[in-house]
């Protein structure tokens, strides 16, 4: 995953340099660029896949940031292509030079797409279809946007920024663990958005936003059996295709069956690693040890001590701007683990629990005479899947 802070105009390369400083998280390389859109692009792995990409020719830039995935032999022809950079960021500049704005979006992956074509003068942005990976705009006097970021947080390096906080915000988080889109910390700084495409002219000073994907517009299946086939055949691919396009990968394993999801659906689980995080070693971690040895995957098993959320709060406030709550922040203290396995590719299937066990809605039991029965409900409001909130 890629750091990104984009400035629409030319910014200095002091000015570059102290945001790269707020978003470094430890020996990542870096890309910076100054011109009619000023950039500091910042990732530990995967240059070669995902930095970004110009064509010497019209000047066009491509750059993204979070994890796209390309077709299959794409990544093999986009080596083939007449740019400098990426190779993902190549192939999302040949779809553009060929069928303009139109040949980007929908694209396959959590990732957020910038292109500047000085033919024109246009800044595009597109944000994938759930909005999953993380963009936010700043914006102070006008429709159009002046900073695009990845790291809410990063907007207190920039001293040209106004920062001012949005106390609602903070206070809504405090309460409920998340704040009401497109709101964040920060009165001027908005989230994106999902399935967004927004163009702004640098000449007019003008944007335009429009929404180029939406769910629920296909028909029903006919069956479950038909659902659950097509669910099924999509997963495959999707864990398929990003295993296969890596050197060697990281899974995130438990004894569940968002684990089984990629363990069994990864290209060679022979290159695969399977990490599985406790305090105490239990049954869970002996049913995903088994799991990874029935696929021909290495296990490696890592024990939290009691302070490691606490521990890693810090780190969690800087990365998210505040906002994740300690309940996400399963993954920051395992970093070196993932360094000691060398991987390239890091996955884990939390949002596949969210669609085979119903996380993702809000319900609660009905009650008779103070007891639960075997009925759910749909609430309005969050329901606490963890430890109440208390005043």
């Amino acid at each position: 995953m890629a750091g990104l802070y984009l400035t629409i105009g030319n910014a200095s390369p002091q000015r570059l340099k102290r945001v790269a400083d707020g978003m470094r998280f430890r020996d990542e390389s870096e890309h910076t660029f100054s011109g009619d859109i000023s950039y500091v692009w910042l990732a530990h792995d995967n240059p070669d896949q995902f930095a970004p990409a110009v064509d010497p020719k019209t000047g066009v830039h491509v750059v993204t940031s979070g994890r796209l995935c390309l077709p299959p032999g794409a990544w093999q022809s986009a080596t083939r292509l007449p740019y400098d950079g990426g190779l993902a960021c190549r192939h999302l500049l040949d779809q553009y030079l060929k069928s303009g704005a139109a040949g980007i979006a929908p694209y396959n992956g959590a990732a957020v797409v910038v292109i500047h074509d000085p033919r024109d003068q246009t800044v595009h942005l597109w944000t994938d279809q759930f909005g999953y990976h993380p963009a936010f705009l700043y914006t102070k006097d006008s429709d159009c946007p002046t900073v695009v970021t990845t790291f809410p947080d990063t907007v207190r390096q920039d001293s040209e920024l106004d920062t001012a906080e949005d106390d609602t915000s903070m206070a809504e988080f405090l309460r409920a663990w998340r704040t009401t889109p497109p709101h964040t910390y920060f009165r001027n700084l908005k989230h994106a958005g999902a399935a967004v495409h927004r163009k702004w002219s640098l000449n007019t000073g003008t944007s335009t936003s429009d929404v180029y994907w939406k769910p629920f517009e296909s028909e029903f299946f006919r069956s479950v059996d038909e659902a659950a086939e097509a669910l099924a055949d999509a997963l495959q691919q999707a864990v398929g295709e990003r295993t296969a396009a890596a050197r060697k990968s990281a899974l995130f394993v438990s004894g569940g069956a968002d684990s089984r999801v990629m363990l069994f659906g990864a290209h060679d689980p022979t290159k695969v690693v399977g990490v599985n995080l406790y305090e105490q070693p239990t049954a869970e971690s002996a049913i995903s040890r088994d799991l990874c040895d029935r696929v021909g995957t290495e296990y490696v098993g890592f024990g939290r001590d009691g302070d490691y959320y606490p521990r890693m709060l810090e780190q969690n406030v800087r990365w998210s701007g505040g906002m994740w709550s300690s309940e996400d922040n399963h993954y920051l203290g395992v970093r070196h683990v993932i360094d000691e396995l060398d991987v390239d590719l890091v996955m884990t299937a939390c949002t596949t629990d969210w669609v085979f066990k119903g996380y993702g809605l809000e319900k609660q039991h009905r009650r008779f005479l103070g007891r639960n029965l075997p009925l759910l409900q749909f609430a309005e409001n969050r329901v606490d899947g963890f430890r109440p909130n208390y005043p």
